[in-house]
């Protein structure tokens, strides 16, 4: 788990911890057999799995760039 001191020391950290965990609950819907249907409209379990990993990504990249913003200031 992230703590505060930690969220002071590693700027980024709770948001790359927060883009994993939504990563490997991505990987837990691609390994399903999980889709939705919307009218005629049918997303699989692989398509599901993108449009989530699209929900990580920006937290990760984002994450990454505060803990790199540490390193310009020293």
């Amino acid at each position: 788990m992230v703590t505060r001191r930690d969220r002071r020391q590693f700027p980024g950290a709770g948001l790359i911890t927060s883009g994993i965990l939504i990563t490997i609950l991505a990987a837990a819907i691609q390994a399903s057999s999980l889709e939705v249907r919307a009218g005629k409209i049918i997303v699989d379990h692989n398509g599901l799995f993108h449009l989530v990993q699209l929900m990580a990504l920006p937290l990760l990249v984002e994450g990454v760039h505060t803990g790199l913003q540490l390193d310009r200031e020293v």
